[in-house]
């Protein structure tokens, strides 16, 4: 078995062992029943700590592609018979259940647990009063011309916050949207037209479907289990609708269990050998209340193929309607194009504020003094 490594990429070297077995075992390459060096013999022929080895292969035996006995080895597990298409891939629809949703959230007498939205006592409020009588002060030259991609300082503290969850991207790579669902709007009508079929996680977010659905798309269900989406069954449904992409909230969304990190390596690796857009909602990110939450699948993505969302609906404020996209700087200004036509461009005033907030630290404090309350309540 060859498998050469890239010692300066920064990617884990277990990492790229991880997805390497698993190129070689999708291609036939490493059929069923092959048998793997040892940990000690691929430490020993890649020039790596045999604890690296040790690792990549609990990762792939642990997602089915490996399977290990004692006293013989290690060899590709045996592939199981790919699902039945006929079970797999219901069409969803919102059909009405969002405004019912947010209906019965406003009926005197019922919490409703279902909107996600943040605690209004927890909103920084003066820190936003602040922020907004600086941005004020500083001149209304700003708050005049309209950028329709977004400030351009509020998109160099995005890249910023990205940067610390391992995503890198530039400002020219990022698109301010007036919320995640804009931003998801803009991606689908870019990517579609209306009868294309899309691919969903079921269950996933009914904001999702309802976006989706009103752009006159056909929504499939991919099937999720206890480390997320099913990537043997999204294969067959990749063959089966030929999609035009894969909406997915892989960190956390709910219900629904996040996708699993050889997962995520395995559907990147999927996602290139079919050339399949994957829109990533990650509005959730920031909110991991049992330590660092796992890097965005756009961390990993080496080929362009993730589209990345979120907004500061879910960590901030609801009303301040501030989302963002990263993806290819060709796709950004082809969506800045169509949100131009959409609004002109979001809020300058906010924005500017809103950069203000992130630059002053007092974005980052929230979330310390936030996060530990919302543990507490779950």
């Amino acid at each position: 078995m060859q498998i050469a490594l890239n010692r300066y990429s920064a990617q884990p070297l277990y990492l790229q062992i991880v997805h390497e077995v698993q190129r070689q075992i999708s291609s036939g390459a490493l059929p069923p029943g092959a048998r793997l060096p040892t940990v000690r013999e691929l430490a020993r022929q890649l020039d790596i700590n045999y604890l690296t080895v040790h690792s990549a292969y609990s990762q792939l035996q642990s997602a089915g592609w490996l399977k290990s006995t004692v006293g013989r080895g290690t060899f590709v597990a045996p592939r199981d018979a790919p699902p039945d298409v006929a079970g797999l891939g219901r069409e969803l629809s919102a059909r009405g259940l969002l405004s019912d949703m947010l209906r019965l959230s406003r009926t005197s007498g019922i919490h409703s647990l279902a909107a996600a939205e943040p605690a209004p006592e927890l909103v920084p409020s003066r820190e936003l009063e602040r922020a907004v009588a600086e941005a004020l002060k500083r001149g209304a030259q700003g708050l005049v011309t309209v950028d329709p991609q977004g400030d351009p300082r509020l998109r160099a503290a995005l890249a910023a916050l990205l940067a610390e969850r391992g995503v890198k991207v530039s400002a020219e790579e990022l698109l301010v949207t007036s919320g995640a669902t804009q931003g998801l709007a803009l991606v689908a009508r870019a990517l579609t037209q209306p009868g294309d079929t899309v691919l969903v996680e079921e269950p996933t977010g009914l904001s999702a479907l309802n976006t989706l659905g009103m752009l006159g798309l056909r929504l499939v269900g991919a099937p999720v289990d206890a480390d997320g989406l099913a990537l043997e069954a999204l294969e067959v449904l990749i063959l089966a609708h030929r999609p035009r992409f894969l909406y997915i909230a892989p960190t956390f969304h709910g219900p629904g269990a996040p996708l699993s990190q050889v997962r995520r390596a395995a559907l990147l690796t999927l996602a290139a050998r079919y050339r399949l857009p994957v829109v990533e909602d990650d509005v959730y990110g920031l909110l991991s209340y049992d330590g660092p939450a796992l890097a965005p699948l756009k961390a990993e993505d080496a080929d362009g193929l993730v589209v990345y969302l979120s907004s500061f609906s879910k960590v901030l404020l609801p009303g301040v309607r501030i989302g963002y996209v990263a993806a290819r700087a060709e796709l950004i200004e082809q969506l800045s194009l169509a949100k131009q036509a959409d609004d002109l461009g979001s809020s300058p005033l906010l924005q500017r504020a809103l950069a203000i907030i992130m630059r002053r630290g007092w974005f980052a404090a929230h979330l310390r003094r936030a996060l530990p309350i919302y543990r507490e309540r779950r």
